[in-house]
């Protein structure tokens, strides 16, 4: 097993967390390593930020949520392990809390930007309010997932994204972000210039 595909997880929450998609101890990352294999990010500690991660502690996990090794897996393993199932193109996921997006209206239009829309193939998606870490939060995500979602939107709670590889999960999570950015300024500025 590489150690650079680890050692590149670390990277992506160090950058994430930089970028306030995450906090200390909140947010995930997965990459699919074989058919069989899963390596995520292990659950917060308190003592430990997850933007100190170094690849030994990255959690190693089979299809089944099985502990192989590394620290004990993040507490939404399950939202993980429930879209690899669904998603045979899915090589990497994020879990993140952007500061804006999980608020804003349900199926609301966001200003992606054209060189991202044609290059990223986004396709957003809205999940309804569901208790974070359960089966329920997993199989809905998931379901989106199946219908060809890579964006999933959890309403009052953070984004999901899919990607052929990690870096292709990083570039739409900052492009759905920025976009919610672009919507709160239009909408700010439209009402300041109509007043």
């Amino acid at each position: 097993m590489s150690n650079e595909y680890l050692e590149m997880m670390c990277e992506v929450m160090k950058m994430l967390y930089l970028r306030g998609l995450i906090s200390s101890t909140g947010g995930n990352v997965s990459i699919k390593l074989d058919d069989n294999t899963i390596a995520v990010t292990p659950r917060g500690f308190s003592e430990y930020p997850k933007f100190m991660l170094r690849p030994e502690q990255i959690s190693i996990i089979d299809m089944n949520g099985n502990h192989i090794r590394g620290w004990p897996p993040t507490t939404e393993v399950k939202l993980h392990i429930a879209v690899y199932r669904v998603c045979k193109d899915c090589k990497a996921i994020l879990h993140t809390h952007p500061l804006i997006l999980p608020f804003l209206p349900p199926n609301v239009e966001l200003p992606i930007d054209t060189e991202l829309k044609y290059f990223l193939e986004p396709k957003i998606c809205w999940v309804e309010e569901l208790r974070p870490r359960t089966e329920d939060l997993a199989q809905a995500t998931a379901s989106k997932v199946k219908e060809g979602c890579n964006i999933i939107i959890l309403q009052n709670h953070g984004l999901v994204t899919t990607g052929r590889t990690l870096m292709e999960a990083v570039e739409r999570t900052e492009a759905v972000d920025l976009a919610s950015k672009r919507f709160l300024v239009l909408k700010l500025l439209s009402k300041y210039l109509s007043a």
